[in-house]
This record gives structure tokens, sequence and C-alpha cells, in this order.
């Protein structure tokens, strides 16, 4: 009867305009939407920072590592303002790191997987600062005898820069919190800033030369040994620091603690 079709009616429109309003995302929900989207963002961010050892600690090594390997032209640029480089010394101080980072990276490499992954990563730290300190410091004399010592202390701390390659990418794989970036990213972000290291030597040496003056850097004898020892010793400032981290943390995994 007509009373029955009217009903049926009703209840469709009703049925139809139920579904209607449950697929329709009305202005607030998009507001809403949008403050889903930044409260992600904002876990994600508090989860790299919970991580950020994950990050940081590698990262110093490899900006430490491609510092020194960098800095030495740098250096070498105030150097030979006060002592002639002979023809030998060129080649040998810029080899000499990189010769020594082979021994390292195979020495220490093999050091990880024997005394364990946290002590050989404690070594090549304090093997960087060592090396850094000692070109800054104990770099002296006239002649050749300043070039010999410069290349003998190239060479440690190449060993020490050598080791951070697979104790760096190590650490940052097996780290027991898997928050944040995950095992790729933190390897590929740790790898990724050395480029940094590339940037703070020629940085680092316009500071010092606009610090010190330029005259004074360029005809006094005192200003220019100022400026190269602060650009060789600069390179065990993030080694410190890592190894700071490695003192007082204790949230590496039991794998790389005991490998």
């Amino acid at each position: 009867d007509i009373r029955g079709v009217l009903e049926l009616q009703s209840e469709g429109r009703v049925g139809i305009r139920s579904l209607a309003m449950s697929q329709h995302t009305p202005l607030m929900g998009g507001d809403s939407s949008r403050m889903g989207t930044v409260d992600d963002l904002v876990a994600r961010l508090r989860s790299l920072l919970a991580d950020y050892k994950t990050i940081v600690i590698p990262a110093a090594c490899n900006v430490s590592a491609s510092y020194n390997i960098c800095n030495v032209g740098y250096a070498v640029q105030l150097m030979r303002l006060e002592h002639p480089v002979p023809r030998w010394a060129a080649p040998a101080f810029s080899s000499s790191c990189l010769f020594g980072s082979i021994v390292g990276q195979l020495a220490l490499g093999y050091a990880g997987d024997s005394i364990g992954r946290r002590p050989a990563m404690i070594i090549t730290l304090i093997i960087i600062a060592v090396g850094s300190l000692g070109s800054a410091v104990f770099t002296s004399g006239f002649g050749d005898d300043i070039w010999k010592r410069l290349v003998f202390w190239r060479f440690i701390l190449g060993i020490g820069v050598g080791g951070t390659y697979p104790l760096g990418a190590v650490y940052a794989g097996e780290m027991g919190d898997t928050r944040g970036l995950g095992r790729t990213g933190r390897v590929a972000y740790s790898i990724a800033l050395q480029i940094l290291g590339n940037i703070m030597a020629p940085l680092l040496l316009l500071l010092v030369v606009a610090c010190l003056g330029a005259e004074r850097v360029t005809k006094e004898e005192w200003f220019t040994e100022i400026g190269w020892r602060v650009l060789l010793g600069a390179g065990c400032v993030p080694s410190v620091l890592a190894l700071r981290e490695f003192a007082v943390g204790n949230d590496a995994s039991v794998g790389f603690v005991s490998a």
C-alpha cells in the first residue's frame, strides 16, 4: 500500500544519508588530520633524539676522520711561511695518514672482533686524539726534522682514522634500540656526515686567520705557529666528544659491547 511504500522510501533516504555522512570528511576533520601529521612528526623527532647516540657517536668519528685527512693541506699553507717544504715532504705527510688508515682498518677491525667492539672503538678514539695532539704539539724542529715528525704523527693519526670506518659503521648498525631511522638509516647518516669534516677544515683556517689577523699570521712567527697548530690540534675535538659519550653511555647493544 501507499503508506508502506512511503516508509520504505523514508528508510532508504535515512540509510543513504547515514552512509554519506560516514564517508564525508568535514573541514574540522582536515585540521584533525593535519594535527595527526604534526603529532607523528613530533613523535619521530622525539624518537630520533632518544636515539641520538646512534648517530652522533659514529658521525663524530667520521667527521673527525674526514677533518684529519684534509686539514694538513691547509695547515701546511701556514707552516711553509716559516719552514721550507722539501720535495719529499709533501707526498710523505699527505700519504702517511692514508697509509696509516689502511693499517688501522685491518688492525682495529680485527681488534673489534677479538676484544670487543666497544674496547676497540675506545682505543680508536684515543689514537685519533693522541695523533691530533701529537701533530699539533710535538711537531717541531728545523729543516727536515719538523717534517719527519709531522709524517710520524700523521701515520699514528691515520691508524685511528682507519679504525673509525669499520667500527663506526658497526656501532651505528648494531645498536640495540631500533627506533628512529633504523639500522640502514643510521649507518647512511653517520657516513654522509663525513662531509662536515671537509667543510670544517677551510672554515677553521678562515676563522683562525680572521681572529689572529692576516698580517700577523703571515709575518709574525708566533702567530703563524699558533695558526697551524690550532688547525692540526682541532682534529681531536670530535673524537674526544665521542669518547666521552662512550665513557658515560650504557645504551649499546649486547652484541656491540661483547661481540
